[in-house]
């Protein structure tokens, strides 16, 4: 459900690239859990502690985490106007195919009727975070796989929050369930990559939708008709197609980025060291702790 993790370490004040090289000269000569004691407030070194800055990618995973459309669909003889379509319960679900559709929508060729709307919901777990992460920045990504109109609406799409009934398969009245608080900047069809990745990077003071301990849910919507409520131009039987790669796919999945921090490890959490108690521990390859001025000609 994750593909990606990387670390680094920043520190909270000037002295953090004096922080980064004792950290690197440290690691080849003692033991990882040892090199820590140096990244906290020490008396000899002068240093204030260091945060882990982690990025991880997640990934719907399919039986697990359910990524795909919801809809509302009507016959010819049964068609209705925007604000009906827009309003209903929803009457279909799919979150099994590998690539399609996940925002749609379809005139009739009754004037001002319509045949179908689309909108998707995207759920990741990401209780890899854990509690005790703080998130800077995060970035919700689609690999286009298609884009199409013929209509001349110049519609649009963006992110905005969900809460289907399940998180590991969709329903028919989870139509209903996508917000209309904008989570990033809409992104038009005319821009929808099919060659790669569709970022939308998600604005700071919605980054809260995404759970540190379980599922992130997230929704597709239309932004620029089906949540402003602007009744888009009727052209008889058009269509507006956005089209992305689902996590069934196997590649080009819906991602997750997420940047966050993490508190570092340090003497307030390692009693020991070696099988000596911390407080024990006076001298460092026979130098006593409190005379070790410089490391590797550092100050």
């Amino acid at each position: 459900w994750f593909v990606e993790k990387t670390t680094k370490f920043y520190g909270l004040n000037k002295f953090q690239r004096r922080l980064e090289l004792v950290y690197d000269c440290a690691k080849r000569f003692i033991p990882s859990a040892a090199v820590s004691m140096l990244m906290e407030p020490h008396a000899a070194f002068g240093f204030l502690p260091l945060v882990a800055l982690t990025s991880t990618t997640f990934n719907p995973s399919a039986g697990t985490t359910a990524d795909g459309l919801v809809l509302q669909s009507y016959s010819h003889a049964a068609s209705v106007s925007w604000a009906t379509i827009r309003a209903a319960a929803g009457n279909g679900a799919n979150y099994s195919a590998s690539s399609g559709n996940f925002n749609y929508a379809q005139s009739d060729t009754t004037s001002g009727q319509w045949l179908e709307l689309i909108r998707s919901i995207f759920c990741f777990d990401t209780s890899a975070l854990t509690s005790s992460a703080t998130i800077s920045a995060a970035t919700f990504s689609l690999y286009g796989s298609g884009a199409f109109e013929n209509g001349s609406f110049l519609p649009n799409v963006n992110v905005y929050s969900a809460t289907p009934a399940s998180t590991s398969v969709l329903a028919n009245g989870d139509y209903a369930q996508i917000g209309s608080t904008a989570f990033s900047s809409s992104i038009l069809l005319s821009a929808w990559s099919t060659t790669g990745y569709n970022n939308f990077i998600l604005n700071g003071s919605r980054l809260s939708n995404i759970s540190l301990t379980g599922i992130s849910k997230f929704g597709t919507r239309n932004a620029n008709y089906d949540v402003s409520g602007t009744v888009p131009t009727w052209v008889s039987g058009k269509i507006w197609e956005f089209q992305c790669f689902f996590a069934t796919n196997g590649s080009n999945e819906p991602q997750l980025v997420v940047t966050y921090t993490v508190p570092a490890v340090g003497p307030a959490n390692m009693k020991t060291w070696n099988g000596i108690t911390e407080a024990n521990v006076k001298t460092m390859d026979g130098l006593a702790i409190a005379n070790v001025k410089t490391w590797d000609g550092l100050a």
